[in-house]
């Protein structure tokens, strides 16, 4: 067995992983089981001391010694000489690895006009520079950067469009099965952290994530109920008939030309689909069109809303938690969609009626409610906001159901 080539790569290793700019010792214990060490009263550890000794005399390493001479305690590495070794053992350097990768980032910033993914790859970039240091998923190998990094460009020139994951992973990769099984588990954390509509949501399944970016997993079922009409290319569809609840795929969506809503006088919006589909059973009145809105909409599930209500001058109310997610969904259909929109069973009293039954919230969480206390556009929840703040609990939609 080669000792010596163990020995120091196993040490460059430790001081690739060691914080830039320390002066604490690279360090082996034989006896912790981080190399191959022989028993010491083997013929091989006469080798194994002998190459260790051979090393000491090269400058490449030191070490101490628990029997003078003959049993080693530990061995570090010489810093001076660490760029030395990378040569001797034809290994790349750590700081040959950081500008790799970041000369793959610096290459693919240029043509990202999606502002989360710029941001993603720019931090990134920042850190691994900083710290002259490979950590998370920069740490894999080359290919793999490839892939991912093709991904989010992919992603970026979706530009709000909406395609199958395996569609997307053909056009990517010329294969159908490579996003899912290579890249999808790597980039769905980063998509919940910087798209900037999912940052702090909570309870987000898979599907729901890389649907906020365009990539369905499967195909989408928009559900509403109340007296709608839908044009479709070919005919015009009446679902008025059906009194609990209808749906629409989202593959349909393309072909809608028009939506009619006639003997309505209200739009309700609910977050959550217990409470949406008690409402239909048991709450609805006939002249409401209650309509599933899910968590943060997707590009599609936000076309399909555009179409059925966005330029109707009927009453459109949302009712989702009494929480810092549920404002955010208000303010994001309100933004983007339905201008006139108001909020339902999010108020103070309810809030108030229901906190005994809520879910208490730690102090990090109240720091991200109180940055939108002095939003203008967050006023209409003035109230209710305080009392999470005052009281350290939120409300959720299921809490009206008992």
């Amino acid at each position: 067995m080669n000792y010596q080539t163990e020995v120091l790569n196993k040490l460059l290793d430790k001081y690739e992983n060691r914080t830039e700019g320390s002066n604490r010792r690279v360090l082996i214990i034989p006896d912790k089981k981080e190399i191959s060490v022989p028993d010491t009263e083997s013929e091989d550890y006469y080798e194994f001391r002998s190459s260790m000794i051979s090393l000491k005399e090269k400058g490449y390493i030191d070490c101490d010694w628990i029997r003078k001479d003959y049993i080693i305690n530990s061995i570090w590495l010489q810093l001076d000489k660490a760029e030395e070794i990378y040569s001797l053992l034809n290994r790349e350097s750590r700081t040959s690895k950081v500008s790799s990768v970041a000369a793959m980032i610096d290459n693919v910033i240029p043509q990202i006009t999606t502002k989360w993914i710029y941001n993603y790859l720019s931090d990134s970039k920042n850190d691994l520079t900083k710290g002259n240091k490979l950590t998370g998923i920069w740490k894999k190998e080359p290919q793999f950067l490839k892939d991912f990094l093709n991904a989010l460009k992919g992603i970026d020139k979706l530009e709000n469009k909406t395609v199958s994951m395996r569609s997307f992973s053909v056009k990517i990769y010329d294969n159908s099965k490579t996003f899912e099984k290579t890249i999808k588990n790597s980039i769905i954390p980063i998509i919940k952290k910087y798209e900037p509509d999912l940052q702090y949501a909570e309870e987000l399944s898979d599907r729901e994530v890389l649907a906020q970016v365009g990539i369905i997993m499967m195909s989408e079922i928009f559900e509403f109920c109340g007296k709608v009409k839908v044009n479709y290319h070919n005919g015009i569809v009446d679902y008025s008939p059906i009194t609990k609840g209808a749906c629409i795929s989202g593959d349909s969506i393309s072909e809608i030309t028009g939506i009619s809503i006639f003997e309505t006088d209200k739009i309700i919006f609910i977050e959550n689909k217990t409470n949406y589909t008690e409402y239909c059973l048991n709450n609805k009145s006939d002249n409401e069109l209650v309509v599933y809105h899910g968590g943060f909409y997707s590009p599609q599930r936000g076309e399909f809303f555009r179409k059925l209500c966005g330029k109707t001058e009927i009453p459109v109310f949302f009712w989702g938690d009494i929480d810092y997610g549920g404002f955010k969904m208000f303010m994001r259909l309100k933004s983007n969609i339905v201008k006139h929109l108001l909020p339902m069973n999010m108020d103070t009293d309810c809030y108030n009626r229901y906190k005994n039954n809520g879910l208490p919230r730690d102090d990090n969480y109240i720091k991200v409610l109180r940055t939108v206390t002095d939003d203008p556009d967050y006023a209409l929840f003035g109230g209710v906001i305080n009392a999470i703040i005052e009281n350290k609990v939120t409300v959720e939609q299921e809490s009206f159901l008992g």
